[in-house]
């Protein structure tokens, strides 16, 4: 939550910048010959290039810096909807198996590095966790996987589901999953 609070934060100190550099930009222009130009006399503006400038390309800017601001506001509105924090999984399978484990993210994620790819290289090789270990580590969150030789500090439940479905996309494993959200959306991943 603290983040996406930073996050409004800068969305507003940007629209204060747009509006102070659109605020700026009706002083005069000049080119290198000095000559003046004003929204009153509407002149046409041409360099060696034979571009023209007009006061129609301010207007392409500005367009510009609010289709990007309302993408930054749309990722932020795809992030909250897709937020897998306090989640609850109601139906898992495996290989297209019904899998008999706990059905937490740390869990699943455990099962699919000791029994579907049961190899510490291509773990560590294809994860997006920095916190995989190739000692035995069972402090500060560490939990060690005997038989496949790594130590492993779980993340979140999004950074978990986020690596439970690149290690199955990867590796070809099939997945499915039925997800309740917080708010009780249900959501169905299938790789």
């Amino acid at each position: 939550m603290f983040k996406y609070e930073i996050f409004i934060f800068l969305i507003l100190i940007l629209k204060l910048l747009l509006n102070s550099i659109t605020n700026n930009n009706k002083e005069t222009l000049t080119d290198d010959n000095e000559e003046n130009l004003t929204e009153d006399n509407k002149e046409t503006l041409t360099d060696d290039n034979e571009e023209t400038l007009t006061d129609d390309e301010e207007n392409l800017t500005d367009d510009n810096e609010k289709s990007e601001i309302e993408d930054v506001e749309s990722e932020i509105e795809d992030k909250k909807l897709n937020d897998y924090v306090k989640s609850k999984i109601t139906k898992l399978k495996i290989n297209n198996k019904k899998v008999n484990i706990e059905l937490k993210y740390k869990s699943i994620l455990r099962y699919i590095y000791e029994n579907e790819i049961n190899d510490g290289f291509r773990i560590i090789k294809n994860t997006i966790f920095k916190d995989i270990k190739t000692i035995k580590k069972e402090n500060k969150g560490y939990y060690y996987l005997e038989n496949i030789g790594i130590s492993v500090r779980f993340k979140n439940s999004n950074d978990s589901l986020n690596e439970i479905i690149n290690q199955c996309e990867i590796n070809n494993i099939n997945l499915y999953m039925k997800i309740e959200l917080y708010d009780g959306e249900i959501k169905k991943i299938k790789i």
